[in-house]
């Protein structure tokens, strides 16, 4: 089996798992099972936009309620079990005066792996502490 199915089989499958665990213990649980530690950095080794690619199309088309915030904690799963220290930022704007949007994404290095480079500016990113501490309720 090629590397790429054999990827694509691993975001299905951690997709699955990270929407569980967001719906029955909570982000912070979520956090903790995708941002497990790497050993040492090897993003320079990886190839972060097939691998960025892959899991969004996996997640957003493979499977229920595939939301951005599934999906950064797939890849960033992903890319701890590869070695590649990652970030996840959680951003939130205003929509209208009534209504606020909330998206998520993965950066290495302060650039957005799995989202447009300028995805930071649209929404105001909450520290990371912050969103896992909050009493919001996700609706996934």
């Amino acid at each position: 089996m090629n590397d790429h199915w054999f990827l694509a089989i691993r975001a299905w499958r951690h997709g699955f798992l990270a929407r569980r665990l967001v719906v029955a213990q909570g982000l912070t649980d979520a956090f903790a099972w995708a941002a497990k530690a790497p050993d040492v950095s090897t993003h320079g080794t990886l190839n972060l936009p097939r691998i960025a690619k892959t899991v969004n199309r996996v997640v957003r088309y493979g499977m229920p309620r595939g939301t951005c915030l599934i999906r950064s904690l797939v890849l960033l799963r992903i890319l701890s079990e590869a070695g590649c220290a990652a970030s996840l930022r959680i951003g939130i704007r205003l929509v209208n005066s009534q209504a606020l949007a909330a998206h998520a994404w993965v950066e290495i290095d302060g650039i957005p792996v799995n989202d447009r480079p300028d995805i930071a500016t649209d929404f105001h990113v909450v520290p990371l502490d912050e969103a896992l501490n909050s009493r919001i309720v996700l609706a996934i």
